[in-house]
């Protein structure tokens, strides 16, 4: 059920939207790595997981390499965002004003409803 409400939501299509302003085409230069004061706080965060206390992993997250990039489509992708922007602003407009023909039409049956 949590799914078919993604489809009517309003809030899903403008999260889509926003997530995809902020998000499409960003890649960050990590090479540089995680200061080991931020990689310190990753057992406590994640205390089920233990490669969160492997000092490999960690080493890792710290010192990531020269070539290391991360591309935000791939957060995107996780997300399972994947409709065109426009598709997004035509879904929100058709939203609004089917929302306002509804409101319009519960007036008008409200106000006739009182003339009786």
């Amino acid at each position: 059920a949590p799914l078919a409400c993604r489809y009517i939501s309003a809030m899903g299509y403008a999260f889509e939207g926003c997530a995809q302003a902020e998000l499409k085409g960003i890649v960050y230069d990590c090479s540089r790595g995680i200061a080991p004061s931020i990689t310190d706080y990753l057992p406590a965060l994640l205390p089920d997981t233990p490669a969160a206390s492997s000092l490999p992993v960690l080493r890792q997250i710290q010192n990531p390499g020269a070539n290391c990039v991360v591309d935000m489509g791939g957060l995107l992708d996780y997300l399972q965002v994947s409709r065109p922007f426009w598709m997004l602003v035509v879904i929100m407009v058709a939203y609004l004003l089917f929302v306002h023909i509804i409101t319009y039409l519960g007036f008008l049956w409200l106000t006739k409803k009182e003339k009786r």
